[in-house]
């Protein structure tokens, strides 16, 4: 004997935006981030070695270190950003 299942949803179409919506916000503002400062560092390995290969890593090197405090800042957003969104 089988009998048809029939789900019933519980969440309105406005709960799902809603839910929807904080993913997007959390993906913009903590995760983006986080990616955007990979990329930074890894523009700056890359342009480095491709530019200045015989220079050390451990010397200033212009406007190249302009990445890091770029990749810094990008990740304290993140941080603040997540700590932010979850807090409850």
């Amino acid at each position: 004997m089988t009998s048809s299942c029939k789900v019933i949803p519980f969440r309105t179409s406005q709960a799902v935006r809603r839910e929807r919506r904080w993913e997007r916000i959390y993906f913009l503002f903590a995760r983006l981030p986080q990616y955007l400062s990979l990329g930074a560092l890894a523009l700056y390995a890359v342009l480095r070695l491709l530019l200045t290969p015989e220079v050390p890593f451990s010397y200033y090197i212009g406007p190249l270190s302009v990445l890091w405090p770029l990749s810094f800042f990008l990740l304290l957003l993140s941080y603040v950003s997540d700590l932010l969104l979850w807090r409850e």
